[in-house]
């Protein structure tokens, strides 16, 4: 298993952590690839893994480790956000994660029109919007 960690910043103010686990086998010279990118997405395209999809999400809020609150540059007080994944291309698992979030900083939209658009895109058939 191989793992990264990342840091994120909007406008220089820190508002994610992320560690991602890769299958070392699926994965071949990711690390390597990612020195430089600074791009999860990047380097797996490096990699020859450019057709992979969330197949999974889960969310929940807790408040922070002091390491997290640290990294993050806020209070132990207030709560963050965890997000869990699963990446997979195909059917092949190649990504999971979990990203730690500022919840003051972060807002989550789920636009679920847009969902239903995808859903009959991919179906090939038109939906009832009926409950």
């Amino acid at each position: 298993m191989l793992r990264i960690d990342t840091l994120s910043y909007q406008d220089e103010i820190p508002i994610v952590i992320a560690h991602s686990y890769f299958p070392a086998k699926r994965t071949p010279g990711l690390l390597d690839k990612f020195s430089g990118a600074n791009s999860i997405s990047t380097a797996l395209r490096r990699i020859g893994i450019d057709d992979y999809s969330q197949q999974w999400v889960t969310i929940s809020a807790h408040l922070p480790s002091a390491q997290e609150a640290r990294l993050l540059g806020m209070s132990t007080s207030a709560p963050v956000f965890v997000k869990e994944s699963l990446d997979c291309s195909g059917r092949i698992p190649i990504k999971s994660g979990e990203n730690v979030l500022c919840a003051p900083r972060i807002s989550f939209r789920f636009d679920f029109k847009e969902i239903s658009s995808a859903e009959q895109s991919l179906a090939g058939k038109p939906r009832s919007g009926k409950a």
